[in-house]
């Protein structure tokens, strides 16, 4: 395993244009992100791995890196799990824990 932690500049591809490369296979919960001409991308070991986006004064969680074909290739971006989503349902296990 790596001993240092890696980061990488990627852009959010718009979900229309994401579903012309993966034919349709991008869901409501999902987006893309990387760089349509390649070089720039989520690799195998980085599932669950986060994406972060600054919003103007802070980082927010966007996503959560999921699936993707190969490493960095040109138009196969990475597929995130948009946290979003989801926020509801922590929402719900946080409160009924209480955590």
């Amino acid at each position: 395993l790596p001993t240092v932690v890696s980061e990488v500049n990627v852009t959010i591809i718009p979900s229309e244009v994401c579903n012309t490369y993966y034919v349709g296979r991008i869901r409501d919960a999902m987006f893309c992100a990387g760089k349509e001409q390649g070089g720039a991308d989520a690799c195998q070991g980085d599932s669950g791995g986060p994406l972060s986006c600054f919003n103007g004064s802070r980082y927010e969680l966007a996503g959560l890196i999921s699936w993707g074909v190969g490493c960095g290739r040109a138009k196969m971006p990475g597929v995130y799990t948009k946290t979003q989503s989801f926020v509801p349902w922590i929402s719900d296990v946080i409160t009924s824990n209480q955590l």
